[in-house]
């Protein structure tokens, strides 16, 4: 198995630290050199939609460590090592930093191009109002697939924030992120290099030990391809025709026409997750009849594992919740109609399923 290599940052102790944890956790791991890790994986199903129950990927990843000064230096080292001329071969790089607020991990969705100091960093500098990047967007975001992060299957809990402060942290993170905006730096996948921050808790609040073992879990998730298993439910009215409906503005994919349904929670088949989310999303009693197809995609970092069944109406009417409209096809209306692009492979084979049905 050929190692992964990962670069993992910490910071020195600042302020009135004796200690920072982030710089601990990035020692450890330094010293490691090399950890053997299983990536936690979403729930997915077999083609007839029954649990899987399996481990997530094996990984061997080689760690890469660096301790970051508490100041402008540190906060632009990794971003100079992506543009120098010659580049690292890191696959991903995960910045490490302490939260004394926090009473969980938090990852960090975003870095914001805000330097707000509270008080000063290790070299004496005090900003207040200035921005990092001139020119510079008012946000970057993290370059993983954070919105598909299955948060119930690491073994201790984090959440995500959108509010990576205005410390060096953030600057930090604004910096590597801009850097990677403006090279072409891919992982062994084809995807941009990914690139999370990871703000940690005191010891107090969560053990050593434990901060060890979720870095390198995030890391083992990071550096693999995650799939999505997602279930589609094919709905007919009494006539025949089938149902679809379009995202609303500011759900993911808004404005997209797509048959109703979303992604398996934990422990859920597919049936029982048709069940849940039709009567989430349109307030409907269903009973799930048959598998039609299985279909996978490549979507941005992730992959879709989209399950497509046909349902039957048992009772309720249709209000819509993450949808903004809907619409009834004849079954040889849907390889002409729009469809959300991820959708568009499955279509003609659920026709074709539906077509034949009907002779």
């Amino acid at each position: 198995m050929e190692p992964v290599s990962v670069l993992v940052t910490g910071f020195e102790p600042f302020g009135a630290h004796q200690r920072n944890v982030s710089m601990e956790v990035a020692e450890i791991l330094g010293e490691r050199q090399q950890s053997v890790l299983v990536a936690p994986s979403s729930p997915r199903c077999d083609n007839q939609g029954e649990l899987i129950v399996e481990a997530g990927n094996e990984t061997s990843i080689s760690w890469h460590h660096r301790v970051l000064s508490v100041d402008a230096r540190g906060a632009e080292w990794a971003a100079k090592e992506l543009c120098a001329d010659s580049t690292p071969d890191w696959q991903a790089i995960i910045h490490l930093g302490l939260c004394e607020s926090c009473d969980h991990p938090r990852l960090e969705m975003m870095a914001t191009n805000l330097r707000q100091f509270a008080y000063p960093d290790n070299f004496g500098r005090q900003c207040s109002s200035e921005v990092i990047i001139d020119a510079g967007p008012e946000t970057w975001n993290t370059t993983i697939a954070a919105n598909r992060i299955p948060l119930d299957s690491f073994t201790s809990k984090f959440r995500l924030s959108s509010d990576a402060g205005t410390f060096i942290c953030n600057e930090t993170y604004a910096q590597t992120l801009f850097a990677l905006s403006q090279v072409e730096a891919r992982d062994r996948l084809g995807r941009q290099l990914p690139t999370v921050f990871l703000h940690l808790p005191s010891e107090e609040k969560l053990a050593l030990e434990e901060q060890v073992k979720l870095v390198e879990e995030v890391t083992a998730w990071m550096v693999n391809r995650p799939i999505l298993s997602v279930a589609a439910g094919v709905l007919s009215d009494t006539g025949g025709r089938l149902l679809s409906c379009r995202r609303s503005p500011g759900e993911v994919s808004s404005g997209e026409w797509e048959f109703p349904g979303g992604k398996l929670e934990v422990g859920e088949d597919i049936p029982t997750c048709l069940r849940r989310e039709l009567l989430e999303e349109l307030g409907l009693t269903i009973e799930p009849i048959r598998p039609l197809c299985v279909h996978r995609v490549l979507s941005g970092p992730v992959e879709l594992e989209l399950h497509t069944w046909e349902v039957a109406w048992v009772s309720g009417e249709i209000s819509l919740s993450v949808h903004d409209r809907k619409r009834w096809l004849e079954v040889e209306e849907l390889e002409g109609a729009e469809w959300i692009e991820a959708d568009i492979p499955m279509i003609s084979v659920v026709a074709k399923k539906l077509a034949s049905q009907s002779r």
